[in-house]
């Protein structure tokens, strides 16, 4: 996932605020929980991006 990141925010210009929107699912008995980045909004008025899944 972390190389994946990397990829979506390669070109992202400093200045844009970074907003993470994730769901993750759970597993309490085991202790772990996933989440992955379906989907990335980009507002170039706002200068934000999002990650969503």
């Amino acid at each position: 996932m972390v190389g994946e990141l990397k990829d979506i925010l390669e070109n992202v210009p400093e200045d844009y605020e970074v907003i993470m929107e994730i769901r993750t699912g759970c597993d309490t008995k085991a202790g772990t929980s996933n989440a992955y980045i379906n989907g990335v909004k980009r507002d170039e008025e706002f200068k934000k991006i999002r990650l969503m899944n």
